[in-house]
């Protein structure tokens, strides 16, 4: 672990110059908490901190510093070793007000030191720390995946086009957005919901609001170290509506409720009833209204099935018995079936702390999708092996005969590395009869975030929506309709200096077909660096939108999101 983070922090050499005497002291390391720099020595003694007092650097910071002491050249000397999640986050809490982000540019603070209590007089800086930045930050950490850093509530929000008079409702999205401007995987940032109210072809408010769990309240903690703690989630993944709730959802935890307005209000475990975390891709059945859903656990059970009803009681939950703990994202639902993914995205819980989600890909583990009643139980399920890859995200799953067809978005393999490996539009039929699985790939382009018009949940879709991502990051560059009863397409293009996130099908009450209604999706336009909702109509997929609602800012990419109606 040591010589580990000796190599992180390596990427954070610098020298402080002594302008008076004319002479380098080498090498020095520093860390971030909150606001405050904190700079040590290589023996790891406390040297000096710095207050950043809501300051907005350029590439030099210009700033005073009040030591404990003087600072002997011998302390100085060497190369600190530092803990590995407080040096990365120190780096990405500079880049985050505004530091250089280009490879191996320079960060230069010059300070002077001072003793605790002494009058800090006016002057010019003696010492100067410059940092090359040897390191890239990972692609969730930088650009509009970075985090922001405010919560807002505007009122007055700029149009452009027309909103439909009866698309009344809350757009709801949400997505990982560090507290500490850093985190160890894409996966683990805390949540924030961001919210725009439509009524009577009005946009009332936009709102962004943290999830306030735990861990929101405990920035220090190992994110993936509380899977122990049913309530201390990120709650970062998606956000649902059943039974009156709004629910913000990250599989290894709880559901956390929250108010129309955004609001934590508490972890929700279905009164009791629920003892295991929540996926967060349940299935709300159009038909019954029930909520369908499961957990996936590092310890048996490995695998638990719960159903809901539409009061949102929890009526049935169930383990089910599968070799080991695996990623387990989502699952398929048909009018009478659950199908289970059970893919070689494996747990590793003895991985060495290197940082990321403790997953290996282990083909040796097998793959297989496994058809079990809705109503029934581990004793009913039927396995059928597949070839090795991994699935994020299904379209849908219907039931055709004695056949069960599941259009899912297939990636080879999946590491904790390489989350964003290319996924393809793929579709499975099981033949039950025969006791196998066909797989046909429906198209080659790097498709992600699969929606449909959620009326037709578990049963045969025609129409399904998807972003075509791009290759240097997963955010959408255009908007892709599926007619899956010829496999052809339409896009509608977002613009150049434009990145999409997930767009939600939403029907117009007054629908006739299948594909009556608006994708609606938030959209960050690089060249004014702010975020806005566009309304697409999902019928034509016209380029141009029917109309857009510019925010204030900037939203982040995320990852899922709903549409909760009046």
């Amino acid at each position: 672990m040591i010589q580990r983070e000796a190599s992180v922090a390596t990427n954070l050499r610098g020298s402080f110059r002594d302008r008076t005497q004319g002479s380098d002291i080498p090498t020095i390391s520093a860390i971030a908490r909150h606001n405050t720099v904190a700079m040590f020595s290589a023996n790891n003694h406390f040297v000096t901190q710095i207050d950043l007092c809501g300051k907005r650097p350029s590439n030099t910071i210009n700033l005073y510093i009040p030591s404990r002491g003087p600072l002997p050249d011998s302390r100085l000397d060497g190369h600190a070793t530092l803990p590995h999640k407080l040096v990365k986050r120190w780096l990405s809490h500079f880049t985050g007000l505004g530091m250089p982000q280009a490879h191996n540019q320079r960060l230069i603070i010059k300070t002077e030191v001072y003793l605790v209590g002494t009058r800090i007089p006016s002057g010019t800086c003696c010492k100067e720390f410059t940092m090359h930045r040897t390191a890239e930050q990972p692609f969730y950490l930088r650009e509009n995946f970075a985090p922001v850093t405010e919560e807002r509530s505007h009122s007055k929000l700029q149009l452009v086009g027309n909103i439909p008079p009866t698309l009344n409702g809350r757009f709801l999205r949400n997505g990982p957005n560090p507290k500490t401007g850093w985190s160890d995987h894409w996966f683990l940032g805390n949540g924030m919901i961001h919210g725009v109210e439509f009524e009577n072809g009005h946009a009332n408010w936009y709102r962004n609001r943290y999830v306030k769990t735990p861990l929101w309240q405990d920035p220090d903690a190992n994110a993936v170290a509380t899977f122990m703690d049913l309530e201390k989630s990120a709650a970062n993944t998606h956000v649902i509506h059943h039974a009156g709730r709004i629910l913000a959802l990250e599989e290894g935890h709880f559901p956390w409720e929250i108010t129309p307005q955004l609001e934590t209000l508490r972890a929700w475990d279905f009164d009791g009833k629920l003892q295991t975390p929540m996926t967060a891709h349940p299935k709300t059945c159009p038909r019954t209204g029930e909520l369908l859903f499961f957990a996936y656990g590092l310890f048996p059970p490995f695998l638990t099935y719960h159903r809901a009803n539409a009061k949102g009681q929890l009526v049935h939950s169930e383990a089910i018995t599968v070799p080991g703990g695996t990623m387990m994202h989502d699952f398929n639902i048909t009018e009478n079936f659950v199908i289970w993914m059970d893919l070689p995205a494996v747990w590793d819980i003895q991985q060495d702390g290197t940082g990321g989600l403790p997953i290996k890909w282990d083909e040796s583990y097998g793959a297989r999708l496994g058809v079990m009643p809705r109503a029934g139980g581990d004793k009913d399920i039927i396995w059928y092996d597949i070839d090795p890859c991994y699935v994020f995200h299904p379209l849908n799953a219907y039931e055709d005969g004695d056949s069960i067809v599941i259009d899912v978005c297939r990636k080879d393999s999946v590491t904790r590395e390489e989350i964003d490996a290319p996924a393809l539009l793929t579709r499975w039929t099981i033949d039950q009869n025969a006791g196998a699985v066909d797989e046909m790939q429906i198209d080659n382009r790097r498709t992600e975030f699969p929606r449909i018009n959620e009326a037709v949940v578990g049963t045969k879709h025609r129409f399904g929506y998807m972003a075509e991502l791009a290759d240097s990051a997963p955010f959408g560059q255009r908007y892709i309709k599926y007619d899956l009863s010829n496999f052809s397409s339409i896009s509608a293009e977002i613009g150049k200096g434009r990145e999409g996130s997930e767009a939600v099908f939403v029907s117009d009450p007054d629908a006739r077909n299948e594909d009556d209604g608006w994708l609606l999706a938030y959209v960050y336009d690089k060249p004014s660096g702010r975020s806005e909702v566009v309304i697409l109509d999902a019928s034509s997929m016209s380029d141009t939108p029917i109309a857009r609602v510019l925010l204030p800012g900037r939203v982040p990419m995320g990852f899922h999101g709903s549409w909760v109606p009046f």
